[in-house]
């Protein structure tokens, strides 16, 4: 079996090399997929993205796995999400060509325990912002709408589909019953992170898009595919984000 998850995950590398977010997305899949042509593995599971979808072309849409956004190729960001697509393509080639077992899993935004407290992702930042009471600082309005997964869930998606997925097909893992806006899960954090001892306050710079911030998206992930192999989410965004606290607050902040 073979579990391919290496890309890289911040939007301020994308944008900064996004020539190496590229090379690494094509040729560790092309290589991963050599990899399981020749050992016949019996499944391999790819690592895709939400992203992949890019902006839904009408606003608020439910994304099932047939369903695809419109994404700006000569946006520099869009090197992730655009080889996320090419790599997807890959594992649908090799799977009817090579006969390679290979399934994709569209992640959401997954956090949790194991994540590098260094991380600069929002989750990281709302929730250490939170810890030390401070206020959690917005740089947008926070209108995007966030497609999650906490980890022991997404790990449950990935053994599911290491098991059951067809070969050739992309599933989204997500807990689609916790779909909420960059704002909302703000506050969602203040109050149960800070026990509403942290203020959300929104400080938005003139140059936003400089800073690398995905594009504004409503867009609503379907996991009724995953779902139907027999795997349910089991963690609520307010129970993820107490749990990250915790694994923080032991990783010494």
């Amino acid at each position: 079996y073979i579990l391919h998850g290496a890309a890289p995950t911040q939007s301020k590398f994308f944008v900064e090399h996004p020539v190496e977010t590229i090379r690494t997305s094509i040729y560790g899949t092309e290589a991963m997929l050599e990899l399981g042509r020749r050992q016949k593995v019996k499944k391999l599971v790819y690592l895709s993205s939400m992203e992949q979808y890019g902006v839904p072309y009408e606003s608020g849409q439910v994304m099932t796995e047939e369903r695809m956004g419109y994404l700006d190729h000569l946006n520099v960001r869009s090197s992730y999400s655009e080889s996320k697509r090419l790599c997807e393509c890959y594992c649908k080639s090799y799977a009817v060509e090579y006969g390679v077992p290979v399934v994709i899993a569209r992640l959401a935004q997954t956090f949790g325990p194991g994540v590098p407290v260094a991380d600069n992702r929002v989750f990281m930042q709302f929730t250490k912002s939170a810890i030390k009471k401070e206020a959690i600082i917005l740089h947008t309005k926070g209108d995007s709408m966030s497609n999650y997964c906490y980890i022991t869930d997404a790990l449950t998606g990935l053994l599911t589909l290491l098991k059951a997925g067809v070969p050739g097909e992309a599933y989204n893992v997500c807990h689609d019953e916790e779909t909420r806006s960059i704002a909302s899960i703000a506050h969602l954090v203040a109050t149960h992170v800070s026990n509403d001892k942290s203020e959300v306050i929104f400080d938005i710079p003139k140059d936003v898009q400089g800073l690398g911030y995905a594009p504004t998206v409503h867009m609503f992930l379907s996991s009724k595919k995953l779902k139907s192999l027999g795997w349910q989410p089991k963690v609520s965004m307010a129970q993820a984000y107490i749990r990250l606290a915790e694994y923080i607050q032991e990783e010494g902040l």
